[in-house]
């Protein structure tokens, strides 16, 4: 079933990509590929990050370090990850009547855990007070709702891309927490 859903998950990113040819934006261009396990037969515990809480910056900013945080965590080989936007194109398609993008903590999180099929949600935040920027993040079970781990940096600045590091530097984090767990 997670197989599944995976395959149609991402048929249904590359049917998107198409229409995104003509965007005129930065020439960076990033290739990130699924992470392969060293035990094919083992499946991976699967763990999705879900769109960050966003408070004194820009929602296309947010997107932009989300993404950034994404490929970051997507170098563990020991998870199976979907991102904010893997998301967003999954709910989208299967409707469902949970607004998940509101969601926090508690029985929603553990709600959209099992529509998924996910064993951990990574939710987030950016905040932006006064002139110092924080990053945080918290690892969910999906299961029970509890909270396993809290990530957090602060960078004294009020320039945006200043998070950009910092968002890698969480990531780094996060991925030596999946490697004590897994």
């Amino acid at each position: 079933m997670r197989y599944l859903l995976t395959v149609f998950m991402l048929l249904s990113v590359v049917a998107w990509l198409p229409a995104c040819e003509g965007h005129k934006g930065s020439s960076k261009t990033t290739v990130t590929h699924a992470p392969m396990s060293d035990d094919q037969d083992k499946e991976l515990p699967r763990v999705a990050i879900k769109d960050f809480a966003v408070r004194g910056i820009s929602e296309s900013d947010a997107a932009g370090i989300s993404s950034a945080f994404c490929t970051h965590v997507s170098k563990s080989r020991k998870i199976e990850l979907v991102c904010s936007e893997d998301l967003k194109t999954f709910f989208e398609i299967k409707e469902f009547s949970i607004k998940f993008g509101q969601c926090q903590e508690g029985k929603c999180l553990t709600e959209m855990a099992a529509a998924i099929n996910a064993d951990y949600i990574v939710t987030g935040n950016f905040d932006k007070v006064g002139e110092t920027m924080i990053f945080g993040v918290k690892l969910v079970n999906g299961k029970d709702g509890k909270v396993l781990t809290r990530l957090s940096k602060e960078v004294a600045s009020d320039e945006v891309e200043d998070l950009l590091p910092v968002s890698s530097e969480v990531a780094a984090e996060l991925v030596k927490e999946f490697q004590k767990m897994f």
